[in-house]
């Protein structure tokens, strides 16, 4: 981008900053930019840009702080039939006395941006961000081609954040208009399970930090929750049939239980006569 190192208000536009302090609306109009060169001349005399090349519809406008306004706009070569160095720019206003007028001005002077002809490689499309004085003016407005508004990608940010930061404020306000009842005591409590509350607050949740239970509170009792109940078991069997195995009979009979069926680890060790087994109980 050419450097155009700030742009200066121009006499006529001190004039009309002059006639906003009074009450006079300041509107922009549009954005203009050039080849020209300034050579000698005065910005503060100008009434125009040297050698206008385009004109610009203006955006955007924001009136920021410390008496100072945004105005944007943007700049393509789509319809540019000739390159040209991007050396000048100038942002217009509506005078009530004199109609549009240049309102202020900058030139890059050696420091000029090409800008190619469009149509060809290069696809130039630039936002272009102004940042002038208005002073204490209680109205400030611009004249707006909406067609030319283009999303950048700090706008998208901007919305993105916006959106996001909407959006969780939405969902605590929900969340906590749902974990307060209609008394003003929390719906959803935790503690020992020793600790619960009394029943009669129907509705309420509490979750027991050492059992791990969740019970919840029907108005005059605390029913547990997320435990399945045996009687609510559907297809189980009414009764089971043991298969026969060893805990089902008498310890002398045929099958006894030994040991080893209990768990009993066997030792072995050798000594110089034979190898014994020590059972330990």
């Amino acid at each position: 981008m050419a450097a155009f190192g700030g742009l200066i208000i121009t006499n006529r536009g001190r004039a009309l900053q002059a006639k906003v302090q009074i009450g006079a609306q300041l509107t922009f109009t549009r954005i203009a930019v050039g080849d020209g060169e300034l050579g000698g001349s005065s910005i503060l005399d100008l009434t125009g840009l040297k050698h206008e090349v385009k004109s610009l519809s203006i955006s955007k406008i924001k009136t920021l702080s410390g008496g100072r306004a945004l105005v944007g706009t943007v700049l393509s070569n789509q319809d540019i039939t000739q390159g040209f160095y991007l050396r000048e720019i100038g942002v217009f206003a509506q005078d009530p006395d004199l109609g549009e007028i240049l309102y202020c001005y900058g030139n890059a002077g050696a420091l000029a941006e090409y800008i190619p002809a469009g149509g060809g490689a290069d696809i130039i499309e630039k936002q272009i961000d102004i940042i002038t004085i208005i002073g204490n003016a209680s109205s400030v407005s611009a004249v707006i081609d909406e067609s030319l508004i283009f999303e950048t990608p700090t706008g998208a940010q901007e919305k993105a954040n916006a959106a996001e930061s909407n959006a969780k404020a939405y969902t605590d306000q929900q969340v906590a208009s749902r974990v307060l009842n209609s008394g003003g005591v929390p719906s959803i409590e935790a503690g020992p399970d020793a600790n619960k509350p009394v029943a009669g607050t129907a509705g309420r949740i509490y979750i027991a930090t050492d059992t791990k239970i969740i019970y919840q509170d029907t108005g005059t009792a605390w029913e547990k929750r997320g435990v399945v109940k045996w009687d609510d078991i559907e297809g189980k069997p009414s009764t089971f049939t043991p298969s026969a195995h060893k805990s089902t009979h008498a310890s002398g009979g045929a099958d006894a239980i030994s040991p080893e069926d209990i768990g009993a680890a066997t030792l072995a060790y050798t000594d110089g006569l034979a190898t014994r087994w020590i059972m330990e109980y």
